[in-house]
Formats: structure tokens, sequence, C-alpha cells
């Protein structure tokens, strides 16, 4: 079977949730008989090594094409704005992919070669082949959607308190779900990393439905040797909404609180992306802003807790399978771990500023700890293990053939 695998980004280096969603499952249907060749739609200053993608992940045939993004803040206003005039009904963070080039430069790709699949990774990847989706004789497209992309606008509009701002997040969620409904009805299939979200997509399309949830390599756990009874670690995104929100929700709310019931206890904070915002709180006592880390696991390895204070989104959180997958116990809001399949006796669930405070300064780090997260990792292994989750895909592939 071959795959045209079409990703938004340049995937390397492999430090964020997306980016690691697409290469564990990409490797792991390679692994399961997939041929797979792939184009990376990126932005036009993106760094780009096709000789290490190939190494890293075997594949046949790898294209970069490029997409104008612009680099200054007064470039980013210029754009947007034109950008405003003349994307139509399609959303601004879209837009960048709508272009008569790599509407062009893609159709050439699938009139030289012969493809069973086109992959489309994430919803983005959809807007240059909107042509095509349901029309192109002999090609089909399947989405894998990491999300539901409509929720996550409307949970934005509603959290913001400026009525200028809300008023252009409302109308910017109306052209997200516009789109997601059009192509969620377009493409042959849609797999969906999360359970709940079939629900939600049962709703809009009847095309065929599947959940190949998110996989992780969980045959190496970290030792426990170097653990810090008192350390508290937050990973993910940190200029992503539902991450950001939480995260300052709980450094305003909840830390202080904490620290002066457990004047030992320490919270690191490591992510890719913008965390200018964190500047304001790093005179927090026990805060460390550890940012952009080479090997995630370090950043786990005296963490005796993952927290996941989040309370809006869709897909599966990775730092909610990661935790696990690191032999790491988890504290979250029960929105947290929505989509990981998370029993109740896995996890200590907070949502309150009362919660919080009480679970962060009174859970405690010992034998007893570690049986139970034993017994709940060997759980979560049954359900995410990266090799099961890519057949799973893969066999499901095959039912389009």
């Amino acid at each position: 079977m071959r795959i045209l695998w079409v990703v938004p980004k340049w995937t390397f280096p492999i430090n964020d949730g997306a980016r690691i969603a697409t290469d564990r499952l990409l490797r792991a249907m390679k692994k399961a008989g997939a041929e797979i060749d792939v184009v990376a739609i990126c932005p036009t200053d993106e760094n780009t090594d096709v000789a290490q993608m190939r190494a890293h992940w075997g594949v046949s045939q790898i294209t970069v094409l490029r997409r104008t993004m612009p680099k200054t803040q007064i470039g980013k206003i210029f754009f947007y704005a034109w950008k405003l005039l003349t994307a139509g009904r399609l959303p601004l963070t879209f837009s960048s992919f709508q272009t008569k080039k790599l509407q062009v430069e893609l159709r050439g790709i699938l009139d030289q070669s012969h493809y069973d699949l086109v992959l489309l990774d994430g919803l983005h990847t959809a807007v240059p082949f909107r042509d095509d989706l349901a029309g192109r004789a002999g090609t089909r497209f399947l989405l894998r959607a990491h999300n539901v992309e409509t929720e996550l606008w409307e949970k934005a509009s509603e959290q913001t308190h400026v009525p200028l701002k809300r008023w252009f997040l409302q109308s910017q969620a109306s052209k997200v779900k516009s789109f997601e409904a059009e192509v969620l009805r377009s493409v042959a299939g849609i797999a969906a990393i999360a359970k709940e979200d079939l629900q939600k997509f049962a709703r809009i399309t009847s095309r065929p439905l599947a959940y190949v949830p998110l996989g992780l390599d969980f045959t190496a756990p970290l030792s426990h040797r170097e653990v810090d009874a008192n350390k508290f670690l937050f990973v993910g995104r940190l200029d992503w909404p539902p991450n950001r929100d939480g995260l300052r929700w709980l450094l305003e709310n909840v830390w202080s609180k904490v620290v002066a019931l457990r004047p030992e206890a320490r919270l690191s904070i490591a992510g890719v992306g913008d965390a200018s915002w964190l500047e304001n709180y790093r005179q927090l006592p026990g805060v460390e802003l550890l940012g952009v880390v080479k090997d995630i696991k370090d950043a786990y390895r005296s963490a005796a807790f993952s927290i996941a204070p989040l309370f809006y989104g869709s897909g599966t959180r990775i730092k909610i399978v990661e935790a696990f997958a690191m032999d790491r116990s988890l504290i979250s809001t029960a929105m947290g771990v929505q989509g990981a399949e998370v029993e109740s006796d896995m996890y200590s669930q907070a949502e309150s500023v009362d919660d919080w405070v009480r679970v962060l300064s009174e859970i405690s780090y010992g034998a007893e700890t570690r049986a139970q997260l034993a017994h709940a990792r060997e759980r979560m292994k049954l359900k995410f293990d990266e090799t099961q989750v890519g057949q799973l895909a893969y066999d499901w592939c095959k039912t389009f053939l």
C-alpha cells in the first residue's frame, strides 16, 4: 500500500505533541508494511533536512513545499489584513495554505505517482486539496484529526473578556466550523485520536470513522533513583491556548498557596512555543522555567509527578500518555485526561483551586505510589503501545483499497 503523507510543517526536532504524534504513527505504520512518501508544507524560512528525515523514518520520497509566513510583527499585521480581505470563508490561520502555487505543485505530485491513499495529517493540510477532496478520480483522501478544531476556537472566544477580540474569535470560529464540516463530509474517512471526538464527527459526517489513538514507546520506563518527591512537572506546547490558560490559572491561583503549605514544593515547566508570557511568573517560589529541553526524558527524570491543569480542548494530550510511558504519577483535571482512556484510579483528579491546593500539598511519593503507578502503566500500555496502534492504523487504511 502506497501512502502520500502530508504534514503541515517540518517535523524535526520532534519536540511537541503534534510532531511526536506524527512521528510515532508514521514509523509504526512503516513497520507494519506501508510504503510512505512524505510532503511537508513548511513556512518559507523553516529549516529542513531531508536526509535526516529519510534516515529517521526510512521513507521513500520526501518533498518540501513552501508557504509564505511573515517574520516580523508588522509583516504579520499586513499579511493577515490582506488575507482577511482575500481568504473568503477560510479561517485566517489556515490561509497560508491557500495558494495557487501549492495547489499546482500538489496536483503535479499526484499526477506523477500513483498513491493508494493521501493521508492529511491535520485539518490545515486539507486546504490546498480543497477542490480535489471529493472529486479527484482514483484518489482517496483520509484525514487524521488531532482534535476538533472548532471547539478550540469557540472556547478561546469564551475565554476572552475583550469585546472586539471576542467578536473576532467568534467570527473565526464560525469559519473554522464551516471548513471543518466541509472537509469531514468530503474525505473518504477520518481517523480520530480521541474516542470522544468520534461522537462529535459522527454528527457532521457519514464517512467511515476510526479510533487511532496516540502511540508511544512503553519499553523503557525511567528509573526512580533520581526522583525528587516534592517536584512537579508541567510539559507541553507553551503557546497552545489550553496549555497556556490552564498553567496561568494554576500559577495565579494555586501555586503560592501550595508553597505556603509545602515550602519544599518545586514546579518545573518545559515545552516549546512562545513562552514569553511566563516571564511574569519567573519569581514565584519554587518555579523553574526550563523552556525547550533537548531530551524530554531529562525533564521527567527528577519529577515525581506530572500535572495537567487543563480545562478545555479536544483530542488526546500527549503529556497524559507520556507521563505513564515515562513511569511518572499524574495529577490532572477530568478534561485533561479526556481522550486518553485514563480511569479514575489511575491518576489524582483536581478541578477547583481548593482541589489543586489540597492534592499538590498533600500528595506523597513512596512504595505504595509506585505500585499503583506500575499497575496503571500496564493498563495504559495495552491501549497506547505504538506498535499496536500502528498496526491498527495500517489495517484500517487497507479497508479503503
